[in-house]
């Protein structure tokens, strides 16, 4: 990447974001920006264990769940 030559993108093909409530962000997602809804995994979480905390820096008894969602072309 030079001054003459800028850093350019065609396609991204995921991104992550963390929400406090995930109904209302795909809500928006979706009325807002126009995304469709594909699927919802989870809640995922290890009641027997530490995962959650160590991987996530969260309480060890939190759970996650995921939404996928697409914008723009296939």
């Amino acid at each position: 990447m030079t001054d003459d030559h800028p850093l350019t993108a065609q396609n991204v093909h995921h991104v992550g974001i963390t929400v406090p409530d995930l109904d209302a962000a795909v809500d928006f997602f979706v009325e807002a920006i126009g995304c469709d809804e594909l699927y919802r995994k989870g809640p995922f979480g290890d009641s027997e264990g530490r995962t959650m905390e160590r991987r996530l820096d969260v309480h060890p008894d939190a759970t996650a769940s995921l939404a996928m969602l697409r914008w723009g072309r296939q």
